[in-house]
């Protein structure tokens, strides 16, 4: 709804078909907008509104119906819907975003804590894909391309909502913990590719040079390759970091409270749409802003050590 009203606002859309209490609880907020009865024919007595509960849920059925029950019968409709906008009106004696911010503050948190979690996880699982990849099994070789194409050529939203509502008819898993899963997996699919050409980027004669000295294939891996494939991907590693801070934002579709969620969540709270967006958007280039001067210390440092 709070979606709808800003549509409205911003002359997207020419109304809005809503319930009456929904439609005069924003009305009396909002001296810009205003009811007409739409006088719609939905035909039937059994059109309504439902309320869905959990299968046997008998009790807490049996407690709503009576609730109805004594709204019908002490006819409490009209009533409430003379006050519906009591509550909104309460909520926005002050809808300044200051007021709100332990709710910018939370998804800020929450946004940082998948964005890290999912570098960590992706670097390891791409790390693994990377060398998958490249070695000499083709069995090995056709799995780690087979993920990494699969997953690269599918939305990240749709792998969310996979884990989250696919594997959680098998296992029931909380909404952050998915959120969590989706993203890293997705990561370590675009973290392999970038390992994969930072290796291919070093001259075979280092690779001969270090198996010369004595070097085992694992030690040459480890202390000739990788080090120099690490200063050249470097700054597409930063790309891939940067970017899951604001693709994070995904999460927000099965509930996980980060930025995005947030906004939504203060917009509903103050019936303004369009402040809360732009404070998500100050916060979200402060934190990429500050990750890309972070990378580029660092990225200065290996080419002084270099």
């Amino acid at each position: 709804m709070p979606d709808l009203i800003l549509a409205l606002k911003s002359h997207k859309i020419s109304g809005i078909v809503a319930e009456d209490a929904v439609a005069l609880a924003y009305v009396q907020n909002d001296s810009s907008l205003a009811t007409i009865k739409g006088k719609f024919n939905i035909g039937g007595d059994e059109v309504g509104s439902a309320i869905g509960f959990s299968k046997g849920a008998t009790s807490l059925v049996k407690a709503a119906n009576k609730s109805i029950d004594t709204i019908h019968r002490q006819n409490l409709i009209p009533g409430y819907l003379k006050t519906a906008g009591k509550d909104m009106t309460s909520n926005t004696q002050d809808t300044s975003m200051l007021h709100y911010w332990s709710y910018f503050a939370k998804g800020v948190g929450y946004t940082l804590l998948i964005t890290v979690i999912a570098i960590v996880v992706g670097i390891a699982i791409g790390t693994l894909l990377a060398l998958m990849r490249l070695g000499k099994s083709k069995i090995i070789r056709g799995i780690a391309v087979a993920y990494i194409e699969f997953v690269r050529g599918t939305p990240l939203m749709i792998q969310v909502m996979f884990v989250y509502f696919g594997i959680g008819l098998i296992v029931d898993i909380p909404a952050l913990t998915a959120g969590l899963i989706a993203v890293s997996l997705n990561s370590a699919a675009y973290v392999a590719e970038i390992i994969r050409g930072g290796i291919n980027s070093i001259p075979v004669g280092q690779t001969e040079a270090a198996r010369s000295l004595g070097l085992s294939q694992r030690q040459t891996l480890q202390s000739v390759v990788l080090p120099q494939a690490l200063r050249n991907i470097w700054p597409a590693l930063g790309n891939e970091f940067i970017s899951l801070i604001k693709e994070s934002s995904i999460v927000s579709i099965i509930g996980v409270t980060d930025l995005i969620y947030q906004l939504k969540v203060v917009q509903s709270a103050t019936y303004k749409g369009i402040e809360p967006i732009f404070v998500a958007m100050i916060l979200y280039f402060v934190m990429t802003f500050s990750l890309s001067k972070l990378l580029n210390f660092y990225e200065r440092k290996m080419k002084h050590a270099n």
